[in-house]
């Protein structure tokens, strides 16, 4: 007879939703991340974002995310008013999150809020960063030295 103790997928699941609620639900944590991809769905309005965390090019840490509609009607209308430009791929942000976990869906991060002025400060720094590498091939002003056709 076999005495091992047999879970089902579910079972281990909802057993994990169980001891992390205590632990995790009701607090809200400001995480440094990248949208990877934004997965928004125009029938109900609600976001299913993929976040990475990237070092050195190489993805270290992916979580799945929601914005629920109302909330991300407002973020993105702020976001834009702030940044001149929608959410999208390939942004990185700053978001008010709560951590989730359910047996149907797993580990997400359930977004309350984005900080537009973080992402803002990024693209002053690519910018920044764009400038001083033209500058250091000697690429700056070179259209100025080219003739009209």
């Amino acid at each position: 007879m076999d005495t091992r103790p047999i879970y089902t997928l579910r079972s281990l699941s909802e057993m994990l939703e169980e001891r992390l609620r205590p632990l995790l639900y009701n607090q809200r944590y400001w995480v440094r991340t990248e949208i990877a991809r934004l997965n928004h769905y125009l029938q109900n309005g609600h976001c299913y974002p993929e976040f990475v965390q990237k070092e050195d090019g190489r993805v270290v840490s992916t979580w799945k995310g929601t914005i629920w509609r109302g909330n991300f009607e407002r973020i993105n209308a702020n976001f834009r008013a702030q940044t001149g430009q929608p959410l999208a791929d390939n942004i990185e942000v700053l978001c008010l999150a709560e951590i989730r976990y359910t047996a149907n869906y797993g580990l997400q991060l359930n977004i309350h809020d984005i900080d537009p002025t973080y992402t803002l400060g990024m693209m002053a720094r690519e910018r920044e960063e764009a400038l001083r590498k033209l500058e250091a091939e000697g690429l700056i002003g070179r259209n100025k030295q080219l003739p009209l056709p």
